[in-house]
């Protein structure tokens, strides 16, 4: 075999397994699980499940770790938790929404994360709410919500009472 052979052989086989290998990572990426973004209402409130998204995992973490211990273990109090997490409406009041908003906004976060929320808690993760509450947060103004003042608004006689501007 001449040199020249022996040089064209050589490149011949390099441009071959390049090849060959291009095309192997190319159909492992079209072929490979893509993680999927959960799919979430299109007709919800985005603010209502940015703060619901928040709201649920506080929650999820105080309510686990009042009942771990009773429960028999962390997983089994995780599990608990989240079954029973968004049935009491009185869990939401502290938050910018109302309960009821936020009720339903535990419920839709709940179906579309569980798997999620329950590992993450489980595993006490401090990224818990950059992992789960990053797509229900998109777009949103999240120092928006937790600035946002509740008001109330009282009636008298059917008008809108204002403080300070006449008696009841």
């Amino acid at each position: 075999m001449t040199r020249s052979m022996a040089a064209s052989f050589f490149t011949r086989g390099c441009f071959a397994r390049a090849s060959a290998t291009t095309f192997l990572v190319v159909v492992l990426l079209v072929l490979s699980p893509t993680p999927t973004r959960a799919k979430l209402p299109k007709n919800e409130d985005r603010e209502v499940l940015c703060e619901a998204c928040n709201a649920t995992l506080a929650e999820l973490s105080n309510l686990v770790a009042k009942t771990e211990k009773r429960a028999g273990g962390r997983e089994s109090a995780v599990e608990d938790a989240l079954e029973a997490l968004c049935d009491d409406m009185y869990r939401f009041v502290t938050y910018a929404y109302p309960p009821p908003k936020m009720q339903k906004g535990c419920r839709v976060i709940v179906e579309e994360y569980a798997d999620e929320l329950s590992t993450l808690v489980y595993a006490k993760d401090e990224r818990a709410y950059e992992k789960v509450c990053a797509t229900p947060c998109e777009g949103v103004d999240v120092d928006g919500i937790k600035t946002r003042e509740r008001t109330m608004e009282a009636t008298v006689d059917g008008k809108p009472y204002v403080p300070g501007e006449g008696e009841l």
